[in-house]
């Protein structure tokens, strides 16, 4: 009952699919501070004892490890699936004032086909969802209306804070 109320005060309404948020894209060169960046918004997120956070990817630092680390989930690339099954179960599981992430880190060879429609599934059940590449096609798989139309595409230069994509961004600098 509850869930059914915050997700209708909160979905995004993109043509017939209805997302609660949109999956978070980071794009930017290697060494631009996309993993930085996203250890560090997990740190902050961990500082709150509601919140849950799923990392796919290679291991964190043992300073945000041991914020919280019963609400701190890590799952290698080769259990991103399960990682992203497990994020929303626990978005079922959990009561309306906890809210869960999912942080998929450097995803260059690892988003299989099936895997995004799992993202996507995962963000209609309201995890909120970041993804690291470096380049757009690595998760779109050169299908730029798949990416207008389930995600929000980031660049992050030179450790800079990130900042929305242009559309030449995302269909030639960063493709």
């Amino acid at each position: 009952m509850y869930k059914a109320k915050r997700f209708i005060n909160t979905h995004i309404n993109k043509g017939e699919n209805i997302l609660e948020h949109y999956i978070d894209v980071y794009a930017g060169r290697p060494g631009a501070g996309k993993t930085i960046y996203v250890q560090n918004e997990i740190e902050h997120l961990l500082s709150n004892p509601k919140n849950v956070v799923v990392w796919v990817g290679f291991k964190l630092p043992s300073r945000i490890a041991e914020i919280n680390p019963k609400n701190l989930f890590f799952f290698d690339f080769s259990q991103a699936s399960r990682a992203i099954g497990f994020a929303m179960d626990t978005v079922y599981a959990a009561d309306e004032d906890t809210f869960v992430y999912l942080f998929y880190d450097q995803c260059r060879y690892e988003m299989l086909p099936g895997r995004r429609d799992i993202l996507v599934a995962a963000a209609k059940a309201g995890v909120r969802i970041s993804v690291t590449v470096q380049a757009f096609h690595q998760v779109d798989k050169d299908d730029t209306a798949w990416l207008n139309k389930y995600c929000q595409p980031f660049i992050i230069k030179h450790g800079r804070t990130p900042r929305l994509a242009t559309e030449d961004e995302i269909n030639n600098f960063y493709r």
